[in-house]
């Protein structure tokens, strides 16, 4: 049997235990879906903040060190993306990523919030710049955490080998797949895992692994960086090329790995504030 990386094993996380419930939990009907997404803080009069979860997550599970925080100073939108949690849909274009960015932008127009600042991770760190150059006008600012504009095309390393792994989806861990079948239920999550990864890989290879590398120089506003030292999956290299591809913004390196948001909440929380404050 081919043996399973560390990071394919260990990437649980339910976000189970958070006590914070959301000022509402509503669905928005989007490019032929229903959209979860659930809204906390300040309400309408405060600025918003959409907060982008990385893939095999949802919003309440990958944010749930964030909202307690920053619902004190912002709106917060939070939603499930396209084919995860409660935002069910089966299907995975070759185009998913400009499509979930499509999806958000339909979300802050179905809401009526202008702009808007967004911050991501990971998948949703993609995402955010997705929106960012194909919707300029909807965003404000942007915070990427643990990003990437671009895959290195080593085989069975690295992110790559991570798409690889999900067309096998009975190979995750006992402790991974209790989480996901709570957050997304089952067979959702192993259809979410098979589909994905065969679409995305395929698109990989097509592309030689590029994402935004070639147009990370379009997107003019202000941009946070903020990157784990010990990310095996989105290394910090990768987050150096986003850097020097976007004008003007700043990266900020923290001790811990790919779920920095996690791991570095309180310090990752004060960067976001402290960013967003002096946007104000």
């Amino acid at each position: 049997m081919r043996r399973k990386p560390a990071w394919f094993i260990l990437l649980p996380a339910s976000g189970k235990g958070m006590e914070m419930e959301p000022l509402s939990s509503e669905y928005a009907r989007v490019n032929g879906i229903d959209l979860y997404y659930e809204t906390y803080g300040c309400g309408a009069l405060a600025e918003t903040l959409v907060l982008l979860h990385g893939f095999s997550g949802t919003g309440r599970a990958h944010w749930h060190r964030q909202i307690p925080a920053l619902c004190q100073r912002y709106r917060l939108v939070v939603p499930d993306l396209r084919g995860h949690g409660k935002s069910k849909c089966r299907n995975v274009p070759y185009d998913y990523w400009e499509l979930v960015a499509s999806d958000i932008a339909a979300l802050t127009g179905h809401l009526g919030l202008g702009k808007v600042h967004i911050c991501g991770f990971s998948l949703g760190s993609l995402i955010a710049q997705f929106v960012a150059l194909d919707h300029p006008g909807l965003v404000r600012s942007l915070v990427l955490a643990s990003t990437l504009a671009h895959v290195p095309m080593e085989e069975g390393r690295g992110l790559l080998g991570f798409v690889e792994n999900l067309t096998r989806p009975d190979e995750v861990s006992a402790t991974w797949r209790k989480s996901l079948t709570e957050m997304h239920g089952d067979p959702e999550w192993r259809l979410l895992f098979e589909n994905y990864g065969r679409t995305i890989l395929a698109r990989l290879r097509s592309t030689g692994g590029e994402l935004t590398r070639r147009r990370l120089g379009e997107i003019a506003c202000p941009t946070l960086i903020v990157q784990g030292r010990r990310d095996t999956l989105n290394p910090p290299e990768l987050a150096e090329v986003v850097h020097r591809g976007i004008r003007g913004s700043h990266l900020v390196t923290l001790p811990g790995g790919h779920r920095v948001h996690e791991s570095e909440a309180q310090e990752f929380n004060r960067l976001v504030v402290g960013f967003l404050d002096r946007l104000r």
